[in-house]
């Protein structure tokens, strides 16, 4: 990883959590269950038992508060394509499926996929800690790198953005929602951030908001502007990945 460039800052301290938060209801691995935002559940704390009714964002909340984090690849484009679905303008359509469309190579690494969503000239504004000096330069080539060292070579392929607000118009899309993207430990020992595992995967953790503007001139993306919440590294120690479903999508989204 000697010849890996780093993106996101060194970071070694730990956000506090509370030990004795656990979920009454046991992970499951069933398709349906998995997606599902709104059934209740007990919430067990050291001192009280609560029913507690989560929505999308709150099942991050509860993962990142017990030991047990999975991260599903599949969730990211479960909302977009739920707009797909009933939007009627043409040209607000080819933009949220633009979008779609990009998360869906970007999940299984094929970058010639992921430059087909994007301008002859893309541009990318990361106001994100550490990943500040990403612009992309107007260049597919520069993007591809971008893509290339971080996503293949660094290993941090694996990412879920569970989304709960789409808008759309002629001219971009904007996402926001829960992010978690995993980092192998060796990746991030090579940042300077202390793991306890160097084989094991950590998630880095941001609320994400994405704005995708539409190019004026090509049918297609210019790039992505990114917001966090956060400096999604700080605590990235304490938040060991334990399981992954990988990105499903389909044979056709493996070449572009």
């Amino acid at each position: 990883m000697a010849n890996t460039k780093r993106y996101g800052p060194a970071r070694s301290d730990a956000e506090p959590r509370d030990p004795g938060l656990h979920c009454a209801r046991p992970a499951t691995r069933d398709k349906a269950d998995r997606h599902a935002t709104c059934t209740p559940f007990l919430l067990v704390s050291t001192d009280s038992v609560v029913l507690f009714r989560p929505q999308r964002r709150d099942l991050v909340f509860m993962a990142l508060a017990t030991k047990n984090l999975t991260i599903d690849s599949n969730l990211t484009w479960v909302e977009v394509e739920k707009r797909i679905a009933v939007e009627k303008d043409p040209v607000v359509l080819e933009n949220l499926t633009l979008v779609h469309d990009h998360m869906k190579y970007e999940s299984v690494g094929n970058l010639d996929g992921v430059l087909g969503t994007l301008c002859t000239s893309p541009e990318y504004k990361f106001h994100v800690p550490g990943f500040e000096h990403v612009s992309g330069n107007g260049s597919q080539e520069s993007i591809r790198e971008f893509y290339d060292q971080l996503l293949i070579k660094g290993g941090a392929h694996r990412l879920q953005y569970i989304v709960d607000r789409v808008t759309a118009d002629r001219h971009a899309v904007t996402t926001e929602g829960e992010f978690l993207w995993a980092y192998p430990g060796r990746t991030l020992a090579g940042m300077g951030i202390t793991v306890d595992d160097p084989d094991a995967y950590y998630a880095a953790s941001c609320r994400q908001l994405i704005i995708w503007p539409r190019h004026a001139t090509e049918p297609k993306l210019t790039g992505e502007e990114v917001w966090v919440d956060r400096d999604m590294f700080i605590g990235i120690a304490e938040r060991k990945v334990t399981d992954f479903i990988d990105a499903d999508p389909g044979d056709e989204w493996r070449t572009a």
